[in-house]
């Protein structure tokens, strides 16, 4: 039988169901209502709800069938009138689990009552500032640790299924071993794999170079869309509805501890997924799906942990170390998009876990990571209290992170680099000064060099000058001597005569 997709709506007296079953069998069509339960069964379609208040079919009971729709439209009666049914657009939660689910993963546990569907709401409002001793096994030296195995995936209620999946999940882990491998383990393993991984020149580039700055500042300034449309996030649409018709409903069973480390890590899924967000810019890409996977340690390592501070801790070393940008205030931005996102409450939370969804199905071999948490992410989270989210999302807002925390010596390396960076100024000052006083002395001394050449034309000219002069008396005066002469001849001759 397939689940037909549908869609509610109320008023003070009635709650409107729509089913859309275009090839359904109308003359073999049956509904029944009793007490919270709602079933319609028109082959092959079958669809059965568990409403949140009472209903009743009464003389007001109405059905209807448009074939051009190919859609029913049934009107059924609250009993008690002007009362509110919470979370009717969280269709998966009103979806009848079946008896007989999670047969992979039988650890986690089944409630036959109803009631115990919503989360508890006494838990403490403030364990999320504790640092919690995760419980391990003691081992009393009769225990065989080589063939002990370890949770993972969801709650940690995993066991034993990667071990004979290693080659598909080999592609999508960079823990070689998890079932064997306890999760102190994996915290250390993936500490000492991102002190390895990470790249001082990569980190210094993107914080030294102009160009790179340019991109990283248009990525930090970029508003996403749980900012400029906070309305669409308490919605959810048609398409997103269908993938929760999909998914069905299922019942957990979780300690006060389980559901903190639950929480825990999908803060740490949820800061992967904002940094891919925020730098595609809204337009996930090819590589959107291993940027999550690998930006998350849950994902990657099937990490666990104990505090928010151990969380953003985890996520902002591996943002500086595998992906395209690696700066420290495009970290700090991606903190606050999930703690708006937290505070916008379980359907926001649920649109991110749904494109999640999508991304990794369309990503093999990461639909395992699916079938490992984002499913049960996607179920669970309905079923969360708004008052504990609310309380993840104001105790977010406490926790600050230094670079110090880190231990990458981001500080150092910073402080190193700007001081190379002002060395490398002083030089280049010092060269451009040297060339200017460079420039400068040529110029001086081709002016030295022209007055002199001047002064030399000046001298020649004079002398020439001078000698003309002498020339022109010299001249002068044989001119003289010879007249003289000439009147000398002239009185001998009148002598003689």
């Amino acid at each position: 039988m397939l689940t037909p997709l549908f869609e509610l709506s109320q008023n003070e007296d009635n709650v409107a169901i729509i089913i859309k079953a275009p090839y359904a069998n109308i003359a073999d069509t049956e509904v029944y209502v009793e007490d919270t339960d709602f079933r319609f069964c028109s082959s092959p379609y079958y669809l059965r709800l568990h409403f949140p208040g009472q209903i009743k079919e009464t003389e007001y009971t109405s059905g209807k069938y448009d074939s051009d729709k190919g859609q029913f439209t049934f009107i059924v009666n609250k009993i008690n009138q002007g009362e509110h049914f919470p979370d009717l657009d969280l269709i998966s939660k009103l979806l009848i689990p079946p008896n007989n689910h999670r047969v992979a993963k039988p650890g986690i546990e089944v409630l036959s009552e109803s009631g115990n569907l919503s989360d508890d709401e006494d838990d403490d409002e403030n364990d999320w500032f504790i640092e919690q001793e995760i419980q391990h096994q003691q081992n009393d030296g009769n225990i065989d640790t080589s063939t002990q195995t370890h949770g993972y995936g969801f709650a940690n209620k995993t066991k034993g299924t990667l071990s004979i999946m290693k080659d598909e999940f080999s592609e999508v882990l960079d823990i070689t071993d998890p079932d064997h491998t306890c999760i102190k383990d994996r915290c250390h393993l993936s500490w000492k794999q991102e002190q390895d991984d990470f790249d001082e020149d990569q980190y210094l580039a993107d914080l030294m170079i102009p160009e790179q700055q340019e991109v990283i500042q248009a990525l930090i300034q970029y508003t996403p869309c749980w900012k400029t449309n906070p309305d669409d996030r308490t919605q959810v649409s048609a398409s997103e509805q269908e993938i929760m018709k999909q998914l069905g409903n299922r019942e957990y069973l979780l300690g006060s501890q389980e559901k903190c480390a639950a929480l825990l890590s999908l803060v740490n899924i949820l800061y992967a997924y904002c940094y891919d967000v925020r730098t595609t810019q809204g337009e996930h890409t090819v590589e959107s799906a291993w940027t999550i996977n690998k930006l998350s340690s849950t994902l990657c390592w099937l990490q666990s942990f104990t505090s928010l501070k151990q969380v953003l801790i985890s996520n902002m070393r591996r943002s500086l170390c595998y992906p395209l940008y690696r700066e420290w205030r495009l970290n700090c931005a991606v903190q606050d998009d999930v703690r708006i996102i937290l505070s916008q409450g379980k359907r926001s939370i649920l649109k991110c876990l749904l494109s999640i969804h999508t991304m990794f199905n369309n990503s093999e071999p990461r639909y395992l990571l699916n079938q490992l948490y984002i499913v049960d992410y996607c179920i669970w989270i309905q079923q969360v209290s708004d008052k504990r989210i609310q309380n993840l999302a104001d105790a977010l807002n406490e926790v600050t992170i230094s670079k110090s925390d880190l231990r990458f010596d981001l500080e150092e390396l910073e402080t190193a680099a700007h001081i190379v960076q002002e060395e490398e100024m002083e030089r280049a000052l010092c060269n451009h000064v040297s060339t200017l006083v460079l420039c400068s002395n040529s110029e001086q001394s081709d002016s030295s060099n022209s007055s002199s050449s001047s002064s030399s034309s000046s001298g020649d000219e004079s002398s020439d000058s001078d000698d003309e002069s002498d020339s022109l008396s010299s001249s002068d005066e044989e001119d003289k001597t010879h007249t003289k002469m000439q009147s000398l001849d002239s009185d001998d001759t009148v002598d003689s005569d």
